[in-house]
């Protein structure tokens, strides 16, 4: 971006990390469809980062940061390689609407202000489905949003697989953040132009047509820029009962609290979203609950804790070894154990039959 005059006058509104640990699949759903990837494939690839089938018809379902990011980069696989991701991804922008993004989607269009739709994201960040630190800035001259990434929460290997999934996980963000906001301002030229932080590709003939607002190459930040007075614009739909509802479904939701979902389900799904499980402590103190509630309610369940967790892990442990691209050390290692002896021990505990045995047979 370039250097401003006014500096000085200029101040952080707002800082919102949204790349939190507790998520849920629910940002990552709409991807699969809007890129035209089968069930199946879907499934594989979630299966290949250790998430049961279920998870594909559970928005609701919660996966960590590192699957998310995993999930993300194998979704870029199936993008057409003759279409640069900068042109795919605007494209993607024509036909993206505010309410495409959930609950949190419903917050943005019928909050007062933008500037209250702000603070129900900064008290349940989770809900956006993002990765991105946003920083908000104003000024007497402009507003803006500017979108930070950093690589090193990248959970991947090869360093061309972590530069093109940053590069499509930004742009992902970006393009939904200038959809959502020219869907529900009151006036679209409050938005003033988009940075985006990489060169011009040479396919760009074919989408700038399309756009109305003007997009900025090669800047030092992916942003956002606004008129003044950006933060107390009045949404188009602004309807204070319908925000009220809206944050408080975004408040369940981010609580993973859903009244239709079992108790067993519930630890379940936790035990899911990190590998290696998390301990009956940990999921206890995010369910709201003591150890001991959470051990006679799984009782009256029929179950236990030791019982969910070797099932969970069982089943993530057979995703896992599906993947052909996994060693089975790796398997190991992203099961949570430091020797594949102990793995296997493990393994062989749940299924009868050893980790190399399995895979030989599918």
């Amino acid at each position: 971006m370039a250097q401003r005059d006014n500096k000085a006058a200029e101040k952080i509104v707002a800082t919102i990390d949204l790349g939190t640990t507790q998520r849920t699949i629910g940002g990552v759903l709409p991807q699969f469809d809007v890129f035209k990837v089968e069930r199946d494939d879907a499934i594989s690839i979630l299966g290949g980062v250790g998430l049961p089938a279920i998870a594909f018809d559970d928005p609701s379902f919660p996966i960590s940061l590192t699957q998310d990011f995993e999930i993300l980069n194998e979704i870029r696989k199936h993008l057409p390689s003759e279409t640069s991701i900068e042109a795919r991804m605007f494209w993607m922008m024509l036909g993206t609407r505010v309410n495409m993004l959930g609950p949190m989607g419903m917050v943005w269009q019928s909050a007062p202000t933008l500037f209250d739709a702000l603070q129900v994201l900064a008290t349940y960040p989770q809900a956006q489905y993002g990765h991105s630190r946003m920083v908000i800035f104003a000024s007497a001259k402009e507003e803006r949003i500017e979108y930070h990434l950093d690589k090193g929460q990248i959970p991947l290997g090869a360093p061309d697989d972590v530069e093109a999934t940053y590069r499509y996980v930004l742009l992902l963000e970006l393009t939904a953040s200038v959809a959502a906001n020219l869907d529900i301002v009151s006036d679209r030229s409050l938005v003033r132009s988009v940075h985006v932080p990489f060169a011009q590709p040479p396919d760009w003939s074919a989408i700038a047509g399309l756009l109305d607002i003007p997009i900025e190459f090669d800047a030092a930040h992916a942003g956002i820029v606004f008129k003044p007075g950006y933060l107390r614009d009045v949404p188009r739909r602004a309807h204070d009962i319908s925000f009220r509802l809206a944050t408080k479904i975004v408040g369940k939701e981010s609580a993973l609290l859903a009244e239709d979902t079992s108790f067993r389900n519930r630890v379940a799904r936790w035990l899911w979203a990190s590998s290696p499980p998390l301990k009956k402590a940990e999921i206890a103190r995010l369910l709201g609950v003591s150890e001991r509630s959470l051990t006679r309610q799984l009782a009256c369940e029929g179950t236990h804790y030791n019982a969910l967790f070797a099932e969970v892990q069982s089943e993530r442990a057979r995703n896992l070894l599906a993947n052909p691209k996994l060693k089975i050390s790796e398997v190991a290692y992203r099961m949570g154990y430091s020797d594949p002896a102990a793995f296997t021990r493990a393994f062989t505990n749940w299924q009868g039959i050893t980790p190399s045995d399995w895979r030989a047979g599918q």
